[in-house]
């Protein structure tokens, strides 16, 4: 399998820019490219009840949530996982998810899949707001002036609405600064 995968990327060349998909099956390995389309353009929200049954890990198992994706515009639509014994919001289909009122930030941490972008950020955002680690209720919704999805697909980008709890964004101060950090980042100006 390595030497496939060795093959593969090659293949794309030292400057390909997207997104290579890895899916290991009991015999076999898929492999799959797709441009990565982070233009940081508003996302509007769909509550999806769901509970990631490994969260640690993306699974072709879970074609109830990742089949549900067809039902979207994915460039401008993303669900927004509700727990549906927990009622707390931990990420999106595709996404990790960053809550915002003021500079004081909440990111979930628990049953979640912390993604590469989120990780990267961490650092930066620690040096500039005050973060608690935790997943709001979706009664708490309202508390959040911008919510902020951070993909390796997405790159960061604003969640403008999530009509069916009744929030929508209050501004994009949030964004503009971690869209700047993200940008550097993407650019090699942050070690």
């Amino acid at each position: 399998m390595e030497g496939r995968l060795n093959s593969y990327l090659n293949d794309l060349g030292n400057d390909y820019s997207g997104l290579v998909r890895i899916c290991l099956f009991e015999d076999l390995i898929g492999l799959s490219d797709r441009p990565a389309n982070s233009d940081g353009n508003p996302v509007e929200g769909w509550l999806l009840n769901y509970r990631r049954p490994e969260p640690l890990a993306k699974s072709t198992a879970e074609k109830d949530l990742y089949g549900a994706l067809s039902e979207l515009e994915v460039e401008k639509e993303d669900w927004v996982i509700i727990d549906p014994k927990d009622n707390d919001l931990r990420e999106t289909a595709t996404s990790n998810l960053i809550f915002a009122k003021g500079k004081n930030l909440l990111i979930p941490e628990k049953f979640i899949l912390q993604g590469i972008v989120l990780r990267k950020l961490l650092p930066l955002l620690n040096s500039e707001f005050s973060i608690t680690r935790g997943a709001p209720q979706d009664n708490d919704l309202s508390d959040f002036d911008e919510i902020l999805l951070c993909g390796t697909g997405r790159g960061v980008a604003p969640l403008s609405a999530l009509s069916e709890l009744g929030w929508h964004s209050r501004g994009d101060i949030l964004f503009n600064q971690v869209r700047q950090m993200y940008d550097s980042l993407i650019e090699g100006t942050c070690a």
